[in-house]
């Protein structure tokens, strides 16, 4: 019955029989129907101090419209200091506790393997390392004796239960992750995702291997490659004590545009790491805008259309910009016709005013 969804009758059960009601209340929720909603809830604010154990929340409506025999939205939960940490291996499987304050290890905890009948399968108690190792030989029951769940308890921290019927079962981020073949196992990023001619490509490699233990004093040779996989530098790597390194490339002014790449091989040739990179030419933004119209001569108390065009220097369209026109009318006193123009019209002082016509945003 554990993290399984329940319905009133399942509720009935555990608040008669396997646990203790805290009570109820109600909580509005303005949600729109056929949309994904987040909602956070803090059960401290609603009752008090919670201790640490196993809690289930339940949520009904009269809009959700259900009968009794049928599962509500449940939400299990439980409030623990114990983190739990498997590995397992062909012959065993080591069972680690940290508390989740400080992340040390935790000693004398009491980690019990149980069935899905609930038969005890194993029991034992953490070292000074928080660990606890345990022969995969209990593991290996058939239908009701097979592991269901895993317990550690400790007075002072709680208790903390997991789910423990599968041990090649991954976290949820791990689901799509590769195989590790090479003992080292290395990461590398940089500072930034593109960079320009002439700038500096800042990164840092962590290493550690298949036991988690880091990979100090461990030494290496990064490569950054060009767009067409031609080696442009080399420089060599050492991790400290932490199997922590740091280092910088220099990217040339005279550098292909394109991706670029970041490697890490061992002696045999087979890549440790690798990061993408991106260098790009830095263009401003400036705009080259013309007004176009079919007809030269406008008439007066007509409609009269024209066109504003924008490109950038650096090449396309500027679309989906937005801007304001205005429109003036200037008088003067000159004609544009060459035969004319020492001629004045009306005051024969020159004259250059002008009046707004027409104002718009687009």
């Amino acid at each position: 019955m554990f993290y399984e969804g329940l319905s009133n009758y399942g509720l009935d059960y555990i608040k008669d029989w396997k646990g203790e009601s805290l009570g109820k209340f109600s909580l509005r929720i303005d949600f729109k129907e056929n949309e994904e909603n987040t909602l956070q809830l803090d059960s401290a604010k609603q009752f008090n101090e919670i201790s640490p154990r196993i809690y289930v929340a339940v949520f009904d409506s009269p809009k959700i419209r259900l009968d009794g025999w049928e599962t509500r939205p449940t939400q299990w939960f439980q409030r623990t200091n114990l983190g739990i940490n498997s590995y397992s291996g062909i012959q065993q499987t080591t069972v680690e506790i940290r508390n989740f304050s400080d992340l040390h290890p935790v000693r004398l905890v009491e980690v019990e393997v149980i069935a899905k009948n609930n038969r005890l399968l194993f029991k034992g108690e953490t070292d000074d390392n928080g660990q606890v190792v345990v022969p995969n030989s209990f593991f290996r029951g058939e239908k009701g004796n097979s592991p269901s769940f895993l317990l550690a308890r400790l007075p002072k921290h709680g208790l903390s239960l997991i789910d423990f019927s599968d041990l090649k079962k991954k976290p949820r981020f791990l689901i799509r992750g590769r195989k590790q073949e090479i003992e080292q196992d290395l990461y590398l990023t940089t500072n930034c995702d593109w960079y320009r001619k002439g700038e500096e490509v800042h990164f840092v490699v962590v290493g550690g291997d298949l036991k988690l233990k880091s990979l100090s004093e461990y030494q290496r040779k990064a490569s950054l490659l060009n767009p067409q996989g031609e080696l442009s530098d080399k420089i060599s790597l050492k991790l400290d004590k932490f199997g922590v390194a740091k280092g910088v490339f220099s990217i040339s002014d005279s550098a292909l545009h394109g991706p670029w790449t970041l490697e890490i091989k061992n002696k045999s040739g087979q890549t440790l790491a690798t990061q993408k990179v991106a260098v790009r030419g830095l263009v401003p933004l400036i705009l080259e805008t013309a007004i176009r119209t079919d007809n030269e001569s406008w008439q007066a108390g007509e409609g009269n259309e024209f066109e504003i065009q924008s490109n950038y220097y650096s090449g396309g369209i500027a679309s989906f910009m937005s801007g304001d026109y205005r429109g003036y009318l200037k008088a003067s006193n000159h004609h544009e016709s060459a035969e004319l123009q020492d001629f004045y019209f009306g005051n024969p002082k020159p004259e250059n005013r002008t009046y707004e016509i027409a104002s718009k945003d687009f």
